[in-house]
């Protein structure tokens, strides 16, 4: 459950207080009793159960608390399969279950609502372009947040990759200290292009 220590910490580092429920079991009623609980906040990140599996039921169990369904499904990677609506005037962010796909979705999605509830206009993310090291690989139709290492080199910023981008990846998360944002009419991005970064802190 290494969603729950991570979900936390972002939380924390977003100037929230996180209150953690523990985790449902893969049914609906331990899962609508778990949101239930949820409703005392004033937002609710869940993580996992919002695709298309079999036992993923927090979309369904949402509509039936009450929940007005924003979006389900966003074109990007990691986190493709967020859910985002609202319940008693409180926004809901059903995140994915896969470690990464939680973490970019959160500083994608949630860390900007709780900077926004807060009153801090347009969030406190540093935005630059980065001198790109190595090729990178992505695909169109989707926008990419890879993990990557930013630094300040001869007058400028240089970035490159962490490693292995995939969405159970934690090591080059825990690498990362930005993400090298790549549009997504873009598939492959050239060493030496200027691409648009995101720091994570």
């Amino acid at each position: 459950n290494s969603n729950s220590y991570s979900l936390f910490t972002q939380v924390m580092a977003s100037c929230g207080m996180p209150v953690n429920k523990g985790v449902a079991k893969d049914n609906k009623e331990s899962l609508s009793d778990a949101l239930k609980s949820c409703l005392e906040c004033d937002i609710i990140v869940t993580s996992g159960g919002v695709s298309m599996g079999e036992y993923d039921y927090v979309k369904e169990v949402m509509k039936e608390l009450g929940m007005d369904e924003k979006f389900w499904k966003v074109a990007m990677r990691p986190g493709k399969p967020n859910l985002f609506g609202t319940i008693a005037g409180k926004p809901f962010f059903g995140l994915p279950g896969n470690p990464v796909s939680t973490m970019i979705g959160f500083e994608v999605f949630v860390r900007p609502a709780i900077m926004k509830m807060l009153g801090r206009k347009g969030g406190d993310r540093i935005e630059v372009e980065a001198l790109l090291e190595e090729d990178v690989k992505t695909k169109k139709g989707l926008t990419f947040f890879v993990r990557a290492q930013t630094r300040w080199e001869n007058g400028g910023y240089v970035t490159k990759t962490t490693g292995q981008q995939g969405s159970g990846m934690l090591s080059s998360m825990v690498k990362a200290n930005s993400l090298i944002i790549v549009p997504e009419d873009v598939d492959t991005v050239k060493t030496g292009s200027m691409v648009k970064v995101k720091f994570l802190s």
